[in-house]
């Protein structure tokens, strides 16, 4: 499973739904995807994209 670099990757890299991201790395959902990138990442994997591609609120 891959919530570090791999889906991190392909959050930036591409346009796909998180869903796609999830099933991509291995996870059975994009919840437990959800819960997996933020213990690792500290944020969730919707705001840790917009932050990087400096979209949605604020920017």
């Amino acid at each position: 499973m891959c919530p570090g670099a791999q889906a991190q990757s392909l959050l930036v890299q591409s346009d796909h739904p998180l869903a796609e991201i999830a099933e991509a790395c291995g996870f059975c959902d994009v919840y437990h995807f959800g819960r997996e990138f933020k213990r690792s990442v500290g944020i969730s994997p919707a705001a840790w994209r917009r932050s990087e591609l400096g979209t949605g609120p604020g920017y």
